[in-house]
This record gives structure tokens, C-alpha cells and sequence, in this order.
């Protein structure tokens, strides 16, 4: 059914941009999972985990070390999120 206010390319046009953002995204996803499924790369992956992963705030610390640390904490969620998704 055509739009009563010619829209119909409008809603065309953005099926298109999706799949095209969607088509990047899933590129971009396979990208971590060529670099981070491979023996070395899990071998990086498990030493940032290491250095990086863990408790984000401590008593001892001023607020902004926490956020500081979640930050890079972010990080290793954000490549394990990307690798995963390349599998999906």
C-alpha cells in the first residue's frame, strides 16, 4: 500500500541505511573475532583481562579511580561483546 503522503522512499531509504549500518557492524564484529579467535589473540585477550578486569572501586581510592577503572574495564567488555556477536 502506497503512503498517503509520499513517504514510501522516506521508509525505504531507512531499510536501506540499516541493513548498510547493520552490514558494517557485523564487519566490524568479525574483525575482533579474526584478531581475538585466534590462538595469540586469546593469549592477549586472558593478559588484559588480568591487568585490566576487576573491582572498579576501592575504599582506598577517590571516586574518579573508579570510574577511571571501569573505564578500561569497558574495554575488555567491549571485545568480548564483539567477538561473541561475530558468532551470532
Amino acid at each position: 500500500m502506497q503512503s498517503p503522503w509520499g513517504m514510501d522512499g522516506i521508509e525505504e531509504n531507512t531499510k536501506t541505511r540499516n541493513v548498510e549500518q547493520q552490514n558494517k557492524l557485523n564487519e566490524r564484529y568479525q574483525l575482533y573475532a579474526n584478531v581475538f579467535n585466534t590462538t595469540d589473540g586469546r593469549k592477549v585477550l586472558e593478559e588484559l583481562r588480568k591487568i585490566l578486569n576487576g573491582s572498579t572501586w576501592n575504599p582506598d581510592r577517590t571516586e574518579n579511580h573508579g570510574y577511571y577503572r571501569e573505564g578500561q574495564n569497558s574495554i575488555i567488555r567491549h571485545i568480548i561483546t564483539c567477538v561473541e556477536n561475530a558468532k551470532s
